[in-house]
Protein backbone atom coordinates (compact mmCIF):
# COMPACT_ATOMS: atom_id res chain seq x y z
CA UNK A 1 0.00 0.00 0.00
CA UNK A 2 1.26 3.47 -0.94
CA UNK A 3 1.09 6.63 1.14
CA UNK A 4 -0.35 9.94 0.06
CA UNK A 5 1.57 13.19 0.09
CA UNK A 6 0.35 13.97 3.63
CA UNK A 7 2.14 10.86 4.89
CA UNK A 8 -1.07 8.99 5.76
CA UNK A 9 -1.62 5.43 4.48
CA UNK A 10 -3.58 5.53 1.23
CA UNK A 11 -6.85 3.66 0.80
CA UNK A 12 -7.32 0.79 -1.65
CA UNK A 13 -8.83 3.36 -4.02
CA UNK A 14 -5.62 5.37 -3.95
CA UNK A 15 -3.64 2.17 -4.43
CA UNK A 16 -5.64 1.33 -7.57
CA UNK A 17 -6.07 4.71 -9.24
CA UNK A 18 -2.56 6.03 -8.71
CA UNK A 19 -1.49 3.75 -11.58
CA UNK A 20 -2.51 5.52 -14.81
CA UNK A 21 -2.62 2.38 -16.94
CA UNK A 22 -5.24 0.72 -14.73
CA UNK A 23 -7.28 3.87 -14.55
CA UNK A 24 -7.21 4.49 -18.30
CA UNK A 25 -8.17 0.89 -19.08
CA UNK A 26 -11.14 1.09 -16.73
CA UNK A 27 -12.34 4.29 -18.40
CA UNK A 28 -11.77 2.82 -21.86
CA UNK A 29 -13.62 -0.38 -21.00
CA UNK A 30 -16.58 1.59 -19.65
CA UNK A 31 -16.79 3.77 -22.76
CA UNK A 32 -16.55 0.79 -25.16
CA UNK A 33 -19.22 -1.15 -23.26
CA UNK A 34 -21.67 1.75 -23.01
CA UNK A 35 -21.18 2.91 -26.61
CA UNK A 36 -21.68 -0.64 -27.85
CA UNK A 37 -24.88 -1.02 -25.84
CA UNK A 38 -26.22 2.32 -27.09
CA UNK A 39 -25.54 1.61 -30.76
CA UNK A 40 -26.35 -2.11 -30.89
CA UNK A 41 -29.05 -2.59 -28.24
CA UNK A 42 -30.58 0.55 -26.69
CA UNK A 43 -31.38 2.53 -29.84
CA UNK A 44 -32.37 -0.34 -32.19
CA UNK A 45 -34.46 -2.33 -29.72
CA UNK A 46 -35.41 -0.22 -26.69
CA UNK A 47 -35.92 3.20 -28.31
CA UNK A 48 -36.50 2.45 -32.01
CA UNK A 49 -38.52 5.64 -32.38
CA UNK A 50 -35.39 7.77 -32.01
CA UNK A 51 -33.13 5.42 -33.99
CA UNK A 52 -32.01 6.65 -37.41
CA UNK A 53 -30.24 3.42 -38.26
CA UNK A 54 -26.63 2.32 -37.82
CA UNK A 55 -26.84 2.93 -34.08
CA UNK A 56 -27.30 6.70 -34.50
CA UNK A 57 -29.82 9.09 -32.96
CA UNK A 58 -32.24 10.83 -35.31
CA UNK A 59 -31.78 14.47 -36.28
CA UNK A 60 -28.11 14.86 -35.45
CA UNK A 61 -24.95 15.90 -37.26
CA UNK A 62 -23.61 12.39 -36.66
CA UNK A 63 -26.05 11.07 -39.27
CA UNK A 64 -24.56 13.35 -41.92
CA UNK A 65 -21.02 12.53 -40.74
CA UNK A 66 -21.74 8.83 -41.21
CA UNK A 67 -23.16 9.32 -44.69
CA UNK A 68 -20.25 11.46 -45.82
CA UNK A 69 -17.68 9.16 -44.25
CA UNK A 70 -19.21 6.08 -45.83
CA UNK A 71 -19.16 7.80 -49.22
CA UNK A 72 -15.50 8.74 -48.80
CA UNK A 73 -14.67 5.15 -47.82
CA UNK A 74 -16.48 3.89 -50.92
CA UNK A 75 -14.40 6.22 -53.09
CA UNK A 76 -11.24 4.90 -51.46
CA UNK A 77 -12.24 1.33 -52.35
CA UNK A 78 -13.15 2.28 -55.90
CA UNK A 79 -10.38 4.76 -56.75
CA UNK A 80 -7.62 3.88 -54.32
CA UNK A 81 -6.02 5.55 -51.33
CA UNK A 82 -4.81 8.44 -53.48
CA UNK A 83 -8.30 9.92 -53.07
CA UNK A 84 -8.05 9.97 -49.26
CA UNK A 85 -7.70 13.39 -47.59
CA UNK A 86 -6.98 14.17 -43.98
CA UNK A 87 -9.22 17.24 -44.17
CA UNK A 88 -11.73 16.58 -46.98
CA UNK A 89 -12.70 19.81 -48.65
CA UNK A 90 -10.15 21.71 -46.56
CA UNK A 91 -12.38 21.63 -43.48
CA UNK A 92 -12.24 19.55 -40.26
CA UNK A 93 -10.50 16.17 -40.19
CA UNK A 94 -13.27 14.10 -38.57
CA UNK A 95 -14.54 12.74 -41.87
CA UNK A 96 -11.02 12.11 -43.10
CA UNK A 97 -10.02 10.11 -40.02
CA UNK A 98 -13.27 8.17 -39.92
CA UNK A 99 -13.20 7.41 -43.65
CA UNK A 100 -9.81 5.74 -43.18
CA UNK A 101 -11.29 3.56 -40.41
CA UNK A 102 -14.32 2.72 -42.56
CA UNK A 103 -12.11 1.83 -45.51
CA UNK A 104 -9.94 -0.47 -43.38
CA UNK A 105 -12.90 -2.17 -41.65
CA UNK A 106 -16.58 -1.82 -42.54
CA UNK A 107 -18.62 1.39 -42.98
CA UNK A 108 -20.48 1.17 -39.68
CA UNK A 109 -20.28 3.60 -36.72
CA UNK A 110 -19.49 0.78 -34.27
CA UNK A 111 -16.04 0.48 -35.87
CA UNK A 112 -15.27 3.96 -34.53
CA UNK A 113 -16.09 3.06 -30.92
CA UNK A 114 -12.53 2.07 -29.89
CA UNK A 115 -11.07 5.32 -31.21
CA UNK A 116 -13.70 7.55 -29.61
CA UNK A 117 -13.61 5.55 -26.37
CA UNK A 118 -9.82 5.98 -26.25
CA UNK A 119 -10.17 9.74 -26.63
CA UNK A 120 -12.85 9.90 -23.93
CA UNK A 121 -10.77 7.76 -21.57
CA UNK A 122 -7.73 9.95 -22.17
CA UNK A 123 -9.77 13.09 -21.47
CA UNK A 124 -11.04 11.63 -18.20
CA UNK A 125 -7.55 10.59 -17.10
CA UNK A 126 -6.23 14.06 -17.92
CA UNK A 127 -8.98 15.58 -15.82
CA UNK A 128 -7.91 13.36 -12.92
CA UNK A 129 -4.34 14.63 -13.29
CA UNK A 130 -5.59 18.23 -13.44
CA UNK A 131 -7.55 17.79 -10.21
CA UNK A 132 -4.60 15.99 -8.62
CA UNK A 133 -2.69 19.28 -8.80
CA UNK A 134 -5.12 20.62 -6.17
CA UNK A 135 -6.02 17.68 -3.94
CA UNK A 136 -3.75 15.29 -2.05
CA UNK A 137 -5.78 12.12 -2.69
CA UNK A 138 -6.00 10.24 -5.96
CA UNK A 139 -9.39 8.97 -4.85
CA UNK A 140 -10.76 12.51 -4.50
CA UNK A 141 -9.43 13.42 -7.95
CA UNK A 142 -11.12 10.36 -9.46
CA UNK A 143 -14.43 11.21 -7.77
CA UNK A 144 -14.29 14.70 -9.24
CA UNK A 145 -13.63 13.39 -12.76
CA UNK A 146 -16.46 10.84 -12.63
CA UNK A 147 -18.99 13.55 -13.47
CA UNK A 148 -17.32 14.06 -16.85
CA UNK A 149 -17.18 10.32 -17.47
CA UNK A 150 -20.73 9.42 -16.41
CA UNK A 151 -23.04 12.36 -17.19
CA UNK A 152 -25.60 11.43 -19.90
CA UNK A 153 -24.41 14.30 -22.11
CA UNK A 154 -21.08 12.52 -22.49
CA UNK A 155 -22.80 9.77 -24.48
CA UNK A 156 -22.96 12.07 -27.49
CA UNK A 157 -19.19 12.46 -27.28
CA UNK A 158 -18.20 8.80 -27.56
CA UNK A 159 -21.35 6.84 -28.46
CA UNK A 160 -22.14 8.89 -31.58
CA UNK A 161 -19.92 10.26 -34.36
CA UNK A 162 -18.76 13.51 -32.81
CA UNK A 163 -16.01 16.08 -33.18
CA UNK A 164 -16.21 16.76 -29.45
CA UNK A 165 -14.18 13.68 -28.52
CA UNK A 166 -11.20 15.21 -30.32
CA UNK A 167 -11.65 18.84 -29.29
CA UNK A 168 -12.29 18.01 -25.61
CA UNK A 169 -9.25 15.75 -25.39
CA UNK A 170 -7.10 18.36 -27.14
CA UNK A 171 -8.40 21.06 -24.83
CA UNK A 172 -7.58 19.05 -21.71
CA UNK A 173 -4.04 18.35 -22.98
CA UNK A 174 -3.64 22.07 -23.71
CA UNK A 175 -4.88 23.07 -20.25
CA UNK A 176 -2.76 20.48 -18.42
CA UNK A 177 0.32 21.74 -20.21
CA UNK A 178 -0.30 25.31 -19.07
CA UNK A 179 -0.91 24.16 -15.50
CA UNK A 180 2.42 22.34 -15.51
CA UNK A 181 4.11 25.44 -16.89
CA UNK A 182 2.68 27.46 -14.01
CA UNK A 183 4.40 25.02 -11.63
CA UNK A 184 7.53 24.50 -13.70
CA UNK A 185 10.03 26.45 -11.54
CA UNK A 186 9.34 23.97 -8.72
CA UNK A 187 11.02 21.23 -10.75
CA UNK A 188 13.37 22.91 -13.17
CA UNK A 189 14.36 20.70 -16.09
CA UNK A 190 14.91 21.40 -19.77
CA UNK A 191 13.43 18.03 -20.63
CA UNK A 192 10.36 18.88 -18.58
CA UNK A 193 10.06 22.25 -20.32
CA UNK A 194 10.21 20.67 -23.78
CA UNK A 195 7.55 18.18 -22.70
CA UNK A 196 5.29 21.00 -21.50
CA UNK A 197 5.60 22.85 -24.80
CA UNK A 198 4.87 19.61 -26.67
CA UNK A 199 1.76 19.05 -24.54
CA UNK A 200 0.35 22.49 -25.22
CA UNK A 201 1.05 22.43 -28.93
CA UNK A 202 -0.14 18.83 -29.22
CA UNK A 203 -3.41 19.73 -27.53
CA UNK A 204 -3.90 22.69 -29.84
CA UNK A 205 -3.18 20.50 -32.87
CA UNK A 206 -5.66 17.81 -31.79
CA UNK A 207 -8.32 20.47 -31.26
CA UNK A 208 -7.54 22.01 -34.64
CA UNK A 209 -8.21 18.74 -36.45
CA UNK A 210 -11.95 18.96 -35.76
CA UNK A 211 -12.73 22.46 -34.45
CA UNK A 212 -10.13 24.82 -35.95
CA UNK A 213 -11.81 27.98 -34.68
CA UNK A 214 -11.27 26.93 -31.05
CA UNK A 215 -7.51 27.31 -31.52
CA UNK A 216 -8.09 31.00 -32.06
CA UNK A 217 -9.83 31.10 -28.67
CA UNK A 218 -6.93 29.13 -27.21
CA UNK A 219 -4.54 31.71 -28.57
CA UNK A 220 -6.41 34.53 -26.84
CA UNK A 221 -6.50 32.61 -23.57
CA UNK A 222 -2.79 31.85 -23.89
CA UNK A 223 -2.05 35.56 -24.09
CA UNK A 224 -3.81 35.96 -20.74
CA UNK A 225 -1.97 32.97 -19.27
CA UNK A 226 1.40 34.28 -20.42
CA UNK A 227 0.65 37.72 -18.98
CA UNK A 228 -0.35 36.29 -15.59
CA UNK A 229 2.73 34.07 -15.53
CA UNK A 230 5.01 36.99 -16.31
CA UNK A 231 3.48 39.14 -13.55
CA UNK A 232 3.59 36.27 -11.04
CA UNK A 233 7.19 35.40 -11.88
CA UNK A 234 8.30 39.02 -11.67
CA UNK A 235 6.68 39.42 -8.25
CA UNK A 236 8.21 36.14 -7.05
CA UNK A 237 11.64 37.23 -8.24
CA UNK A 238 11.33 40.54 -6.39
CA UNK A 239 10.40 38.66 -3.21
CA UNK A 240 13.29 36.28 -3.90
CA UNK A 241 10.87 33.36 -3.86
CA UNK A 242 12.13 32.41 -7.31
CA UNK A 243 15.43 32.78 -9.08
CA UNK A 244 15.20 35.61 -11.63
CA UNK A 245 16.63 33.33 -14.32
CA UNK A 246 13.85 30.80 -13.70
CA UNK A 247 11.16 33.45 -13.88
CA UNK A 248 12.54 34.93 -17.09
CA UNK A 249 12.86 31.52 -18.73
CA UNK A 250 9.34 30.42 -17.79
CA UNK A 251 7.88 33.73 -19.00
CA UNK A 252 9.84 33.53 -22.25
CA UNK A 253 8.58 30.00 -22.89
CA UNK A 254 5.00 31.13 -22.26
CA UNK A 255 5.26 33.84 -24.89
CA UNK A 256 6.99 31.41 -27.25
CA UNK A 257 3.95 29.17 -26.98
CA UNK A 258 1.71 32.12 -27.86
CA UNK A 259 3.85 32.75 -30.94
CA UNK A 260 3.75 29.06 -31.93
CA UNK A 261 -0.06 29.17 -31.90
CA UNK A 262 -0.19 31.99 -34.45
CA UNK A 263 0.22 29.77 -37.56
CA UNK A 264 -2.95 27.90 -36.67
CA UNK A 265 -4.90 31.04 -37.51
CA UNK A 266 -3.62 30.80 -41.08
CA UNK A 267 -4.54 27.12 -41.22
CA UNK A 268 -8.26 27.67 -41.02
CA UNK A 269 -8.98 28.78 -37.47
CA UNK A 270 -11.06 31.83 -38.33
CA UNK A 271 -14.69 32.30 -37.34
CA UNK A 272 -17.45 32.23 -39.93
CA UNK A 273 -20.91 33.60 -40.57
CA UNK A 274 -23.31 33.42 -43.50
CA UNK A 275 -24.28 36.59 -45.33
CA UNK A 276 -27.83 37.41 -46.35
CA UNK A 277 -27.30 35.94 -49.83
CA UNK A 278 -25.90 32.65 -48.53
CA UNK A 279 -22.26 33.39 -49.21
CA UNK A 280 -19.82 32.18 -46.57
CA UNK A 281 -18.11 35.25 -45.17
CA UNK A 282 -15.11 35.33 -42.87
CA UNK A 283 -14.56 37.46 -39.79
CA UNK A 284 -11.04 38.08 -41.07
CA UNK A 285 -11.49 41.39 -42.89
CA UNK A 286 -8.75 40.98 -45.46
CA UNK A 287 -9.59 42.94 -48.61
CA UNK A 288 -10.14 41.14 -51.94
CA UNK A 289 -7.12 42.92 -53.39
CA UNK A 290 -4.89 41.70 -50.57
CA UNK A 291 -6.17 38.16 -50.95
CA UNK A 292 -5.52 38.17 -54.69
CA UNK A 293 -2.06 39.67 -54.17
CA UNK A 294 -1.11 36.94 -51.72
CA UNK A 295 -2.58 34.28 -53.99
CA UNK A 296 -0.34 35.25 -56.90
CA UNK A 297 2.76 34.68 -54.77
CA UNK A 298 2.37 30.86 -54.76
CA UNK A 299 2.34 28.32 -57.61
CA UNK A 300 -1.04 26.94 -58.65
CA UNK A 301 -2.13 23.39 -57.95
CA UNK A 302 -5.28 21.35 -58.29
CA UNK A 303 -8.36 22.58 -56.49
CA UNK A 304 -11.94 22.31 -57.68
CA UNK A 305 -14.07 25.39 -57.82
CA UNK A 306 -16.18 25.55 -54.66
CA UNK A 307 -19.93 25.51 -54.74
CA UNK A 308 -22.29 27.91 -53.08
CA UNK A 309 -23.35 26.68 -49.62
CA UNK A 310 -26.89 25.49 -48.95
CA UNK A 311 -29.35 27.97 -47.53
CA UNK A 312 -30.06 25.99 -44.37
CA UNK A 313 -27.96 23.92 -42.02
CA UNK A 314 -28.97 21.56 -39.23
CA UNK A 315 -26.58 23.26 -36.85
CA UNK A 316 -25.42 26.77 -37.82
CA UNK A 317 -22.36 26.48 -35.61
CA UNK A 318 -19.91 25.66 -38.39
CA UNK A 319 -19.99 25.38 -42.19
CA UNK A 320 -20.41 21.92 -43.74
CA UNK A 321 -17.11 20.14 -44.19
CA UNK A 322 -17.58 17.64 -46.99
CA UNK A 323 -16.31 17.78 -50.52
CA UNK A 324 -19.79 17.30 -51.91
CA UNK A 325 -21.03 20.25 -49.84
CA UNK A 326 -17.90 22.38 -50.21
CA UNK A 327 -18.22 26.02 -49.29
CA UNK A 328 -16.75 29.03 -51.08
CA UNK A 329 -13.16 29.45 -50.04
CA UNK A 330 -12.69 31.78 -47.12
CA UNK A 331 -10.42 34.76 -47.57
CA UNK A 332 -7.54 33.23 -45.63
CA UNK A 333 -7.95 29.84 -47.33
CA UNK A 334 -7.83 31.38 -50.82
CA UNK A 335 -4.87 33.53 -49.88
CA UNK A 336 -2.83 30.68 -48.43
CA UNK A 337 -3.78 27.64 -50.53
CA UNK A 338 -2.92 26.78 -54.07
CA UNK A 339 -5.75 26.79 -56.62
CA UNK A 340 -6.48 25.30 -60.00
CA UNK A 341 -5.26 27.40 -62.95
CA UNK A 342 -8.84 27.55 -64.26
CA UNK A 343 -9.82 29.55 -61.17
CA UNK A 344 -8.93 32.96 -62.58
CA UNK A 345 -8.18 36.18 -60.78
CA UNK A 346 -11.35 37.63 -62.28
CA UNK A 347 -13.41 34.90 -60.63
CA UNK A 348 -11.70 35.60 -57.34
CA UNK A 349 -12.36 39.30 -57.69
CA UNK A 350 -16.04 38.66 -58.37
CA UNK A 351 -16.20 36.14 -55.54
CA UNK A 352 -14.84 38.50 -52.92
CA UNK A 353 -16.84 41.40 -54.27
CA UNK A 354 -19.94 39.26 -53.70
CA UNK A 355 -18.84 38.52 -50.14
CA UNK A 356 -18.25 42.21 -49.49
CA UNK A 357 -21.69 43.00 -50.92
CA UNK A 358 -23.25 40.31 -48.75
CA UNK A 359 -21.57 41.81 -45.71
CA UNK A 360 -22.91 45.24 -46.64
CA UNK A 361 -26.44 43.83 -47.05
CA UNK A 362 -26.15 41.73 -43.92
CA UNK A 363 -28.50 42.23 -40.99
CA UNK A 364 -25.50 42.40 -38.65
CA UNK A 365 -25.15 46.08 -37.76
CA UNK A 366 -22.14 46.96 -35.67
CA UNK A 367 -20.94 50.22 -34.12
CA UNK A 368 -17.20 50.20 -33.58
CA UNK A 369 -16.00 51.38 -30.20
CA UNK A 370 -13.35 54.06 -29.77
CA UNK A 371 -12.25 52.70 -26.39
CA UNK A 372 -11.46 49.14 -27.51
CA UNK A 373 -8.40 48.05 -29.54
CA UNK A 374 -9.33 47.18 -33.09
CA UNK A 375 -8.33 43.51 -32.65
CA UNK A 376 -10.71 43.05 -29.71
CA UNK A 377 -13.48 45.00 -31.41
CA UNK A 378 -13.13 42.82 -34.49
CA UNK A 379 -13.39 39.64 -32.40
CA UNK A 380 -16.56 40.93 -30.74
CA UNK A 381 -17.99 41.65 -34.16
CA UNK A 382 -17.19 38.06 -35.19
CA UNK A 383 -19.03 36.72 -32.13
CA UNK A 384 -22.05 38.92 -32.83
CA UNK A 385 -22.07 37.80 -36.46
CA UNK A 386 -22.05 34.17 -35.35
CA UNK A 387 -24.92 34.86 -32.97
CA UNK A 388 -26.92 36.50 -35.75
CA UNK A 389 -26.88 33.24 -37.67
CA UNK A 390 -29.56 32.08 -35.21
CA UNK A 391 -31.79 35.10 -35.80
CA UNK A 392 -34.15 33.17 -38.09
CA UNK A 393 -33.78 29.85 -36.27
CA UNK A 394 -36.99 28.85 -34.52
CA UNK A 395 -35.63 25.90 -32.55
CA UNK A 396 -37.63 24.82 -29.53
CA UNK A 397 -34.75 25.51 -27.15
CA UNK A 398 -33.60 28.82 -28.59
CA UNK A 399 -33.20 31.53 -25.93
CA UNK A 400 -32.89 35.32 -26.13
CA UNK A 401 -33.39 35.20 -29.88
CA UNK A 402 -34.30 38.89 -29.89
CA UNK A 403 -31.00 39.89 -28.26
CA UNK A 404 -28.56 40.80 -31.03
CA UNK A 405 -26.06 43.38 -29.66
CA UNK A 406 -24.86 46.09 -32.02
CA UNK A 407 -21.94 47.51 -30.04
CA UNK A 408 -19.39 46.48 -27.38
CA UNK A 409 -21.46 48.35 -24.80
CA UNK A 410 -24.52 46.25 -25.58
CA UNK A 411 -22.41 43.09 -25.32
CA UNK A 412 -21.32 44.15 -21.82
CA UNK A 413 -24.91 44.95 -20.86
CA UNK A 414 -25.94 41.41 -21.86
CA UNK A 415 -23.15 39.83 -19.79
CA UNK A 416 -25.19 39.19 -16.57
CA UNK A 417 -27.88 37.34 -18.51
CA UNK A 418 -25.17 35.54 -20.48
CA UNK A 419 -23.64 34.25 -17.23
CA UNK A 420 -26.99 32.76 -16.27
CA UNK A 421 -27.50 31.11 -19.66
CA UNK A 422 -23.94 29.81 -19.87
CA UNK A 423 -23.72 28.28 -16.40
CA UNK A 424 -27.33 27.61 -15.35
CA UNK A 425 -29.27 26.76 -18.52
CA UNK A 426 -31.30 24.75 -19.25
CA UNK A 427 -33.39 26.20 -16.47
CA UNK A 428 -35.73 24.03 -14.34
CA UNK A 429 -38.79 25.09 -16.31
CA UNK A 430 -37.26 23.63 -19.47
CA UNK A 431 -36.38 20.21 -18.04
CA UNK A 432 -39.84 18.74 -18.55
CA UNK A 433 -40.87 20.53 -21.75
CA UNK A 434 -41.27 18.51 -24.93
CA UNK A 435 -38.55 18.95 -27.54
CA UNK A 436 -38.92 19.16 -31.30
CA UNK A 437 -38.27 15.40 -31.51
CA UNK A 438 -38.72 12.44 -29.20
CA UNK A 439 -34.94 12.20 -28.84
CA UNK A 440 -34.64 15.82 -27.67
CA UNK A 441 -37.46 15.30 -25.16
CA UNK A 442 -35.59 12.36 -23.64
CA UNK A 443 -32.34 14.34 -23.57
CA UNK A 444 -34.08 17.22 -21.76
CA UNK A 445 -35.08 14.89 -18.95
CA UNK A 446 -31.55 13.53 -18.66
CA UNK A 447 -29.98 16.98 -18.80
CA UNK A 448 -32.36 18.11 -16.07
CA UNK A 449 -30.85 15.53 -13.72
CA UNK A 450 -27.39 16.73 -14.73
CA UNK A 451 -28.22 20.34 -14.02
CA UNK A 452 -29.51 19.58 -10.53
CA UNK A 453 -26.08 18.13 -9.77
CA UNK A 454 -24.34 21.04 -11.50
CA UNK A 455 -26.20 23.57 -9.33
CA UNK A 456 -24.93 21.78 -6.23
CA UNK A 457 -21.37 21.69 -7.52
CA UNK A 458 -21.33 25.48 -7.98
CA UNK A 459 -21.39 25.68 -4.17
CA UNK A 460 -18.38 23.38 -4.07
CA UNK A 461 -16.67 25.48 -6.74
CA UNK A 462 -17.18 28.63 -4.67
CA UNK A 463 -15.58 26.90 -1.68
CA UNK A 464 -12.73 25.72 -3.91
CA UNK A 465 -12.12 29.21 -5.22
CA UNK A 466 -11.88 30.57 -1.69
CA UNK A 467 -9.61 27.72 -0.60
CA UNK A 468 -7.19 27.91 -3.54
CA UNK A 469 -7.57 31.59 -4.41
CA UNK A 470 -3.82 32.16 -4.13
CA UNK A 471 -3.08 29.46 -6.72
CA UNK A 472 -2.37 30.69 -10.23
CA UNK A 473 -3.42 27.30 -11.57
CA UNK A 474 -6.93 27.84 -10.20
CA UNK A 475 -7.33 31.02 -12.23
CA UNK A 476 -6.05 29.24 -15.33
CA UNK A 477 -8.82 26.63 -14.96
CA UNK A 478 -11.48 29.26 -14.30
CA UNK A 479 -10.38 31.24 -17.35
CA UNK A 480 -10.23 28.16 -19.57
CA UNK A 481 -13.67 26.86 -18.60
CA UNK A 482 -15.36 30.23 -18.08
CA UNK A 483 -14.23 32.07 -21.21
CA UNK A 484 -15.01 29.17 -23.52
CA UNK A 485 -18.42 28.61 -21.92
CA UNK A 486 -19.39 32.27 -22.17
CA UNK A 487 -18.18 32.57 -25.77
CA UNK A 488 -20.19 29.52 -26.79
CA UNK A 489 -23.27 30.68 -24.86
CA UNK A 490 -23.10 33.98 -26.72
CA UNK A 491 -22.62 32.54 -30.19
CA UNK A 492 -25.04 29.60 -29.77
CA UNK A 493 -28.33 30.92 -28.29
CA UNK A 494 -29.82 27.44 -28.44
CA UNK A 495 -29.75 25.33 -25.29
CA UNK A 496 -29.66 21.97 -27.09
CA UNK A 497 -26.65 22.85 -29.23
CA UNK A 498 -25.00 24.75 -26.38
CA UNK A 499 -25.24 21.79 -24.01
CA UNK A 500 -23.11 19.68 -26.35
CA UNK A 501 -20.69 22.41 -27.38
CA UNK A 502 -19.85 23.59 -23.86
CA UNK A 503 -19.67 20.14 -22.23
CA UNK A 504 -15.91 19.78 -21.98
CA UNK A 505 -15.38 23.33 -20.75
CA UNK A 506 -18.21 23.34 -18.24
CA UNK A 507 -17.25 19.95 -16.82
CA UNK A 508 -13.76 21.17 -15.90
CA UNK A 509 -15.40 23.61 -13.50
CA UNK A 510 -17.92 21.04 -12.28
CA UNK A 511 -15.18 18.49 -11.61
CA UNK A 512 -13.12 21.07 -9.72
CA UNK A 513 -16.15 21.92 -7.57
CA UNK A 514 -16.79 18.25 -6.77
CA UNK A 515 -13.14 17.56 -5.97
CA UNK A 516 -12.86 20.66 -3.80
CA UNK A 517 -16.02 19.87 -1.81
CA UNK A 518 -15.04 16.21 -1.44
CA UNK A 519 -11.58 17.21 -0.26
CA UNK A 520 -13.01 19.57 2.35
CA UNK A 521 -15.48 16.95 3.61
CA UNK A 522 -12.77 14.27 3.71
CA UNK A 523 -10.48 16.53 5.70
CA UNK A 524 -13.30 17.29 8.15
CA UNK A 525 -14.02 13.59 8.60
CA UNK A 526 -10.36 12.80 9.23
CA UNK A 527 -10.05 15.63 11.74
CA UNK A 528 -13.19 14.41 13.54
CA UNK A 529 -11.81 10.86 13.77
CA UNK A 530 -8.51 12.19 15.11
CA UNK A 531 -10.31 14.18 17.84
CA UNK A 532 -12.34 11.12 18.85
CA UNK A 533 -9.20 8.95 19.12
CA UNK A 534 -7.52 11.51 21.35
Amino acid sequence: MVANEKGRPASWVDDFVCQPRRLWLSYFGYAVLVAGLVQLVVLPYIFPGIHDGHGLLVEGDWVRHHQVTADLARRIHEEGWSTWEFRPGGEHALNGINSAVYALTVPEPWTLIPLQAALHATSTLLLVYILRLFVSSWGVAVVGALSFLLFPSSLITFAQISKDAYSICGGFVFLYGWLLLARWPERSSWRRMIGIVALIMGGATLTWTTRPYLVEVMQGISVGFATLLMVRNAAASIRRAMLPSQGVLASAMAWLIVALLIPFESLGSELYFVGSDGYLASSNRMSPAAAIARLTEGPPATQSEPEEPPATQSEPEEPPATQSEAQPLSIVDVALTEVDPTVTLQWLSDHYAAIAAARARSTVPWNNSWWLPAAIDDRLFSLVALRNRWEENEGGSTVDQDVMPESPGEVLAYLPRLLAVGFLAPFPGQWFEDGSFESTSIMRRAVGIEMMLVYVTWVGLALSIWRWRASLELWFILAYGGVHTLALAFTIPNIGSLQRARYGFLMVLVALGIAGATSILSRGRIDKVARVRH
